[in-house]
């Protein structure tokens, strides 16, 4: 006899190098900071974040910071460290593609280090415009715009500055900007579940100026890869041991860097172009990818019976056909997505069906039409979660 088992779920988961080609004129004598200028050998980070909407933050946003320091101590992108929504501090960028770096999270006490610089009431990098700011209660000075969208320049750009603890500058070719992130996979809009027997893979399409890096969060660690810009990369995170349920950040970014010197000044500068990637781990074992279940019934009708085994599966996109119905044999009503699994039994046979949920809730029950749900003949009875499904016929 064939029976055929209906799982039931409804749920929904979840750079470059550039050359400094600008000019140091006099100092602007039209900038509220009216102190004669000094070198400092001081160090400054200077960052254009371009971040596309996402599962995050579904509106586009273009996010430009500078932050002048007497030291960055230690710290290569401050500004996103410090001021980022998506923040992450790195002391490096990895050199080459397949080389990474720890990350970590900004540290409090790193502000309480800090020294900033105030360069004027505003700076300016191409378009993009940044108001200085003064926070009172800790004395660090900032420089930070938000505009919505995440279109880039074409053309170089150069920073602008009218000076104050620094000499005004004024330059014009100084960074490239990258070619705009545009990843195809995962799904950026959606929380996606990420199974621990299988790589994570990405893709995106190729660009033509910048480097492409890879900044990823888990509890167990952060790291920032740089990738080559082939358009697809799998990231194995198996060798960290996470636990059922542990998020998965990613930022999977194009980016263009480049570092002036101003009069002995140091300037990190950087323009990216990201795309936030959000994910739920999922540790499912040693267990195969099971693909002899249908969405429809005359599909499972033709296919080969299941055989004793450890599987994953997933039937989100699947139609909802069935429904047995309160009065039916589950005793409560199953309107969602369904698939059909087709299995082969002989008389006195034994089924044991053990099947853990992802999330939310199913309906496991055996029909002899899987056509008809007022045909199901047995119903388990245990947890919808996890459990043991026994039955004999």
């Amino acid at each position: 006899m064939r029976i055929l088992l209906i799982p039931f779920v409804a749920w929904a988961p979840f750079g470059c190098n550039g050359d400094n080609q600008g000019t140091v004129p006099p100092p602007d004598t039209g900038s509220h900071t009216t102190a004669p200028p000094v070198v400092h050998d001081d160090e400054a980070s200077v960052m254009v974040l371009s971040q596309l909407p996402s599962s995050l933050n579904s509106a586009p946003e273009t996010v430009f910071l500078g932050m002048f320091t007497e030291s960055r101590r230690g710290i290569r992108n401050l500004a996103q460290c410090v001021a980022s929504s998506v923040s992450f501090c790195v002391e490096e960028l990895p050199h080459d593609a397949g080389d990474s770096v720890v990350a970590t999270s900004l540290d409090p006490e790193l502000l309480d280090n800090l020294l900033t610089r105030d360069l004027g009431r505003k700076i300016t990098l191409g378009d993009w415009i940044a108001e200085y700011n003064l926070d009172k209660s800790s004395g660090l000075g900032y420089y930070f715009s938000s505009v919505p969208g995440v279109d880039l320049p074409s053309d170089p750009v150069g920073l602008k500055f009218p000076g104050g603890d620094w000499a005004a500058y004024h330059g014009t070719e100084d960074l490239q900007p990258p070619t705009a992130m545009a990843v195809l996979a995962p799904d950026p809009m959606a929380v996606t579940e990420f199974f621990s027997n299988a790589p994570i893979h990405l893709s995106w399409a190729p660009g033509q100026q910048g480097d492409v890096f890879l900044y990823s969060k888990t509890s167990a660690e952060q790291r920032l890869y740089k990738l080559e810009d082939s358009g697809s990369y799998d990231l194995d995170l198996s060798g960290l041991h996470l636990k059922d349920g542990d998020p998965v950040d990613l930022v999977l970014g194009r980016w263009a860097v480049t570092t002036l010197d101003l009069d002995g000044n140091s300037v990190d500068m950087e323009i990216q172009s990201n795309q936030v990637i959000q994910g739920t781990w999922r540790t499912i074992g040693s267990r195969d990818p099971f693909t002899d279940f249908f969405d429809e019934c005359v599909d499972a009708q033709a296919g080969p019976s299941a055989t004793p085994g450890n599987y994953y599966g997933d039937i989100r996109g699947f139609s909802a056909d069935l429904n047995p119905k309160p009065a039916g044999c589950t005793g409560n009503g199953a309107t969602g997505v369904d698939g059909v699994i087709p299995i082969d039994l002989q008389d006195q046979d034994r089924l044991t069906v053990r099947y853990q949920l992802i999330a939310d809730d199913a309906s496991l029950y055996i029909v002899t039409d899987c056509s008809d749900a007022s045909t199901c003949v047995a119903v388990p009875t245990a947890s919808p979660r996890r459990g043991s499904r026994t039955r004999s016929t």
